[in-house]
């Protein structure tokens, strides 16, 4: 974890995710928060393949900007 503790983490998880389970999304981010800049968002319904088109088309999301330090 201390490799990320100066590294801004923002996940992005689907609560009807099979492939990868939400929960340890949800604990990865809750550990790095305890040391670092992370934070989580769930799309209620979403699958594990709904979530990047929800990520990359969401104008409040702005995943872009957001990646580029803006």
């Amino acid at each position: 974890l201390a490799a990320f503790q100066n590294m801004d983490v923002w996940a992005f998880v689907g609560s009807a995710d099979t492939i990868v389970d939400p929960k340890s999304s949800i604990y990865f981010v809750d550990k790095l928060s305890q040391i670092g800049n992370a934070k989580l968002t769930q799309f209620e319904g979403a699958t594990h393949f709904d979530v990047p088109a929800l990520v990359y088309l969401n104008s409040k999301i702005n995943i872009v900007n957001w990646l580029i330090g803006g």
